[in-house]
């Protein structure tokens, strides 16, 4: 099973006052207008966002794009990550991500990604009658001198445990990153020279074959920065196309600038 360490998602909703006020908003607009158009072009390029992990089956090649609005109070960050992965076997997966930022003023690069990530541990029976998967992960980070790359390579490791029962599949993740100098990090909206670690708690229903209704807890440290995320996502599986949508608000958010509001996520995935 091939899963995603760093993902935000969760529907929008059509109704509540809340929605309307943000879809209202014109800094907003036009923000989730740039998410969707950026979104659009991702599927024209035939590239892939975020594969369902659950009801999708692996592939040995995948192109994705996926992209991330974090919206602070004074300005928005758009983060479009393009991804291509390659399964070697049913165990062992190859992936290099390049992301590209905007913050309302400015677009660029970050660093290129390179990560293998290798499935540890499959039992069909592990526990209580729930079939428990563990997947590994290293990777680096290389700068590519643009706007928003690191001061240096940044190692990391990560790893996911899945416990599925039926129609439920509770998912933890966990990565860390090695900074040597600094790096930027959205959710913090700037740069940091700490470490920077965390993880994602999903816990998953299975509406049917091919979509999935997922709960997600988000925390992310870095030095004296702290963030958690809480919210919710839909991910569905059709053919050789996979997709996600989702939003996550924060429930304790501890940094020095701007308070973030809102973090909206999509993605869209083709396999082969």
């Amino acid at each position: 099973m091939k899963t995603n360490l760093d993902t935000f998602s969760v529907p929008f909703a059509k109704e509540g006052t809340f929605y309307k006020t943000l879809l209202e908003d014109p800094k907003m607009k036009y923000s989730l207008a740039y998410l969707a158009a950026v979104l659009s072009c991702g599927v024209a390029a035939a590239q892939e966002a975020q594969p369902a992990k659950e009801c999708c089956e692996a592939f040995k090649l995948d192109f994705a794009t996926t992209a991330s609005l974090y919206s602070f109070d004074s300005n928005d960050v758009v983060v479009v990550t393009e991804k291509f992965s390659f399964d070697f076997n049913e165990d062992l997966t190859f992936g290099v991500a390049v992301p590209f930022y905007n913050n309302g003023n400015d677009t660029g690069v970050s660093d290129v990604d390179f990560s293998v990530s290798y499935d540890l541990y499959n039992n069909k029976d592990a526990f209580l009658g729930a079939s428990l998967n563990l997947d590994a992960l290293v990777g680096v980070k290389v700068p590519l001198d643009g706007e928003y790359s690191s001061g240096g390579e940044i190692f990391y490791l990560g790893a996911v445990a899945d416990l599925a029962w039926d129609k439920f599949v509770l998912s933890q993740s966990f990565n860390y990153e090695f900074v040597n100098d600094y790096t930027y990090t959205p959710i913090f909206n700037g740069f940091v020279g700490d470490d920077v670690y965390g993880g994602v708690t999903t816990l998953s229903y299975r509406v049917n074959d091919d979509m999935l209704f997922c709960i997600n807890g988000t925390q992310q440290y870095a030095g004296d920065f702290n963030a958690l995320l809480v919210g919710p996502s839909v991910e569905w599986s059709w053919k050789n196309l996979d997709g996600y949508v989702g939003v996550d608000f924060p429930v304790d958010y501890s940094v020095k600038g701007e308070n973030l509001d809102v973090v909206v996520s999509a993605g869209i995935a083709f396999k082969f």
